[in-house]
């Protein structure tokens, strides 16, 4: 499921959820895309008329409320998160050029939140929102 994350997030979200989810989209998140090859299986996305090579960045999240709990492949991730999250993957455009000089702006943007239906649409919401978020700062 394709979303654009462009839109205005919905005013029922949770701002402590999407602030916990955001968080840890900045750290744990950030270091999981470091340690990922890019292009290969997440492929790339034009943006603004440029490609951009991606990397898929897998996570777990609670159904109910979209707090994100972990990101990280399957073998890396506690069997109580996996028993206890929906397991989600981000597609991250990686903008190389900006990353290598230092930029804080235009460096990576979510693209896809694959597995979005599974959550119910509070926690579907919160996820979005913290993607929202994600990527007015980052991009």
């Amino acid at each position: 499921m394709k979303t654009n994350f462009d839109d205005i997030p919905s005013p029922e979200i949770d701002k402590e959820i999407v602030s916990h989810n955001l968080a840890m989209m900045e750290k744990d998140m950030k270091q999981l895309s470091i340690e990922e090859s890019i292009g290969g299986n997440a492929g790339s996305v034009i943006i603004e008329g440029k490609s951009y090579d991606c990397a898929g960045l897998n996570g777990y999240a609670d159904k109910q409320t979209g707090m994100i709990l972990a990101f990280g492949n399957f073998q890396d991730i506690s069997p109580e998160i996996i028993g206890r999250g929906i397991k989600f993957s981000f597609i991250e455009a990686i903008n190389l050029e900006m990353l290598l000089v230092g930029s804080k702006k235009k460096v990576s943007k979510i693209v896809e939140f694959l597995n979005a239906n599974e959550f119910s649409e509070k926690g579907r919401k919160n996820i979005e929102a913290a993607i929202h978020a994600y990527n007015a700062k980052y991009w």
